[in-house]
């Protein structure tokens, strides 16, 4: 899927609710914000997502651009997939989310890059994590994230709000300028 506008993904553009049970593989998404393997804007369980190619500006991930929720005991999984943007908050799993506290994610084999001078909010996860609630459960292993500006993490580049409790980023490189840390 090419396209020049917001709102992108393999499955739906923009959905406001919960999507169960959906894998996508072998696929090409590009656009310009909000642009994920799966949903631009969505929420959702048992996903899973595997040799991805994802393109956009800001607001992209692997599975969501944006990601609205994610159920307890649940789990999100992308693995051998590229995740690249050229603006900010670009991730893993979701470029941003704000109730993602109950869904277990994991990626592995995956690079998450950030493509710009000026591009901020990385992560082997969530680019940007703004909710409330504890987050549990975030896994990366044998991946690469590298941001050329501010706010690079193994499992978040930017997190306001909330904990985070069983992150690990196991044989992951995390490459950027500021603001860099193995987790957070």
């Amino acid at each position: 899927i090419e396209a020049t506008g917001n709102y992108i993904g393999g499955i739906a553009g923009f959905m406001n609710g919960s999507n169960d049970n959906i894998s996508i593989k072998n696929s090409f998404i590009s656009g310009k914000d909000y642009v994920g393997g799966a949903f631009g804007y969505a929420g959702g369980r048992l996903i899973n997502g595997e040799n991805i190619e994802v393109y956009g500006n800001n607001y992209v991930g692997g599975i969501f651009g944006k990601m609205i929720d994610g159920i307890d005991g649940q789990y999100i999984l992308i693995q051998n997939s590229n995740i690249e943007g050229t603006g900010n908050y670009i991730g893993g799993i979701a470029g941003t989310s704000a109730d993602a506290y109950g869904a277990g994610c994991y990626v592995n084999n995956c690079e998450i890059n950030a493509e710009s001078i000026n591009s901020n909010y990385v992560g082997g996860v969530f680019g940007e994590y703004t909710g409330n609630q504890n987050m549990n459960y975030r896994i990366i292993a044998n991946s690469q994230i590298k941001g050329t500006a501010s706010s690079v993490g193994g499992i978040i580049g930017y997190l306001n709000g909330s904990k985070l409790y069983g992150g690990v980023a196991y044989d992951t490189k995390i490459l950027g300028n500021e603001n860099v840390g193995g987790i957070i």
